[in-house]
C-alpha cells in the first residue's frame, strides 16, 4: 500500500523560490516576497505577493497538481510595477528547469495561464500588474 503523500503547499514553494532568484530579489529584497502583504507595507513599496487562487488535480489519486496562482507586483509607479512583474514572470516560467529543490515536492511544468494585466490595488490604489500562471507539481517522500 502506497503512503498518502499531503499535497504540496505551492504558495510557499513559489515564495522561496523567488527569494532565491537575483532578478527579484534585486528589485523587492528578501523582505519583498510573500504570500500577503505585510502589515508594514505601504502603498508604492515594490512587493511580490503570491496566492494560490485554485487549480485542480490531474488524477483521482490527487498526486499531481495543476496549482494556478495568481502575482500581484507592486510599484511605486505603473512603470515600476511592471518591472517587478516581468522579472518575476520570467524567473517563474525557468522555474522548472532552475535547478531549485523544495523540500517534498517536484515542479513538472509552469505555463502562464493570465497575462500581465495593469490593475492598481482596489484597497490602496497603489500601482499593481497582476498575471495567473499554473505550476504543475507533485509531492515526494520528505
Amino acid at each position: 500500500m502506497t503512503d498518502f503523500l499531503p499535497p504540496v503547499d505551492v504558495e510557499t514553494l513559489t515564495v522561496d523560490y523567488l527569494k532565491t532568484v537575483a532578478a527579484v530579489t534585486s528589485l523587492v529584497g528578501v523582505d519583498g516576497v510573500s504570500g500577503d502583504l505585510p502589515r508594514a507595507w505601504n502603498p508604492g513599496e515594490r512587493h511580490v505577493r503570491v496566492t494560490r487562487v485554485g487549480g485542480l488535480p490531474t488524477d483521482r489519486a490527487a498526486y499531481l497538481d495543476q496549482a494556478r496562482i495568481q502575482i500581484d507586483a507592486f510599484g511605486a509607479t505603473d512603470i515600476d510595477a511592471h518591472t517587478v512583474a516581468a522579472a518575476t514572470l520570467l524567473a517563474l516560467l525557468r522555474l522548472p528547469t532552475a535547478g531549485y529543490s523544495h523540500p517534498g515536492a517536484v515542479v513538472n511544468a509552469v505555463r502562464q495561464d493570465l497575462g500581465l494585466a495593469n490593475l492598481p490595488d482596489p484597497d490602496s490604489d497603489a500601482p499593481r500588474y497582476l498575471f495567473g500562471m499554473v505550476l504543475t507539481v507533485h509531492p515526494t517522500s520528505p
